[in-house]
């Protein structure tokens, strides 16, 4: 989700701030030695960087208030956790920005939204998805049907309907009275993006837990699929 008109001056300065904070806490506790360590990682963890950079690009603009488009950050946070993930979701947006900025290539996102967008793209999302993730895994009974279904497919759609939450409260708080009401005649389109972001991330991430489980941090490959436990 990318907002595409400014927005008042106590809008932003919330996102900012929200933004702001989760990037700090992300750079101090992200494990960059673990990350420095294994190549494989480190080669998946700046394709993803390109891939959501591209991926991002296909949206569809409604109303002139923002453009929605699919996230995928549910895959990305259980992939590398929060704290990577967050990162990872920063970086594309810097990038069309950069772009924007040096060869004038419209983007869909501005200087001033950036940390909205960051905020409703990235944090919410990937902080359902992790603790959805860290919610099954303390579940007694473990299935891997459980980590792939429960963060995959209803774990992304949680984050959409999140991301709807946040989002409705920050307009109805801080937007301007039309902005609100066109957020307000166009937020069913939410429920369709939910529906889409199941599916996506669903498949990418039963993909990733079972052709490469070592590569997903948040996933315990011994606890699901050890039966000698």
């Amino acid at each position: 989700m990318n907002l595409l008109q400014t927005m008042p001056v106590a809008f932003v300065v919330v996102s900012m701030l929200l933004s702001l904070g989760s990037i700090g806490a992300a750079l101090w506790l992200a494990p960059w030695k673990a990350l420095a360590s294994i190549q494989q990682r480190q080669h998946l963890w700046f394709g993803t960087v390109l891939g959501l950079s591209l991926f991002w690009l296909m949206h569809v603009k409604v109303d002139g208030l923002m453009a929605l488009h699919p996230l995928a950050m549910a895959t990305v946070a259980v992939v590398f956790g929060w704290s990577l993930a967050i990162l990872a979701g920063a970086l594309p947006l810097l990038i069309w920005l950069v772009l924007d900025t040096l060869v004038a290539i419209p983007v869909i996102s501005h200087w001033s939204h950036f940390f909205t967008d960051h905020l409703l793209s990235v944090v919410v999302p990937v902080s359902t998805s992790c603790l959805m993730a860290y919610g099954i895994g303390r579940l007694r009974y473990k299935n891997i049907f459980f980590f792939t279904l429960g963060v995959g497919f209803f774990g992304s759609i949680l984050g959409i309907l999140v991301l709807l939450l946040v989002s409705s409260l920050l307009f109805f708080l801080f937007a301007s009275a039309d902005q609100w009401q066109s957020f307000q005649e166009n937020r069913a389109l939410f429920v369709f993006l939910a529906f889409e972001e199941g599916v996506i991330n669903g498949m990418m991430i039963t993909m990733f837990t079972v052709i490469a489980p070592d590569l997903v941090k948040t996933f315990d490959d011994r606890a699901y699929l050890d039966h000698r436990q």
